[in-house]
């Protein structure tokens, strides 16, 4: 019974897909409300000059956030107006978040530093860094040459002529 209710959804989800695709459909855009993406105030505030107060904003962490690494992008409210986005400290989070947090925060500057440096030993570091990795040392490489294999033609190392994109 299930496989047939899955079928007969599949069947009417591609052909809204389709008709949507070729022009014949229109979304009813109107009935999703806002996003509650702030991009829209922001430049709205901008280009009037009026302050604005934003519920959130993504600004890199100049001690905005007390417990979180420096340069980590951090999400927090912020008064915006024509030349200015000021954003607001707020309270130190829960240490024990922080703490996730913060090491996410490693894990993803050694990526980054991986693909700037074309040093395959950056990525392993990050994934040896990740609480959801093998606990161990050759379990952990073991993934890590497994997953290098696989999108060796995507990634940035062993050959120095590739582009990093």
């Amino acid at each position: 019974m299930a496989s047939e209710f899955h079928r007969r959804l599949c069947g009417r989800i591609d052909k809204l897909a389709t008709a949507y695709g070729a022009g014949h459909s229109r979304l009813p855009l109107h009935r999703l409300g806002r996003s509650g993406e702030q991009a829209l105030p922001i430049i709205e505030a901008l280009h009037s000059g009026e302050r604005a107060y934003l519920d959130a904003v993504n600004v890199p962490n100049r001690g905005y956030v007390p417990n979180i690494a420096e340069g980590a992008i951090v999400e927090i409210p912020a008064w915006t107006s024509a030349d200015n986005l000021a954003p607001e400290a707020v309270p130190a989070i829960d240490q024990q978040l922080a703490d996730f947090m913060n090491a996410q925060v490693q894990i993803q500057d050694l990526v980054v530093k991986a693909a700037l440096t074309r040093d395959p030993a950056h990525p392993f570091a990050a994934l040896r860094m990740d609480p959801l990795s093998p606990p161990d040392e050759r379990r952990c490489r073991k993934m890590f040459d497994e997953l290098m294999a696989a999108q060796a033609g995507a990634l940035p190392f062993g050959d120095s002529t590739k582009e990093i994109s």
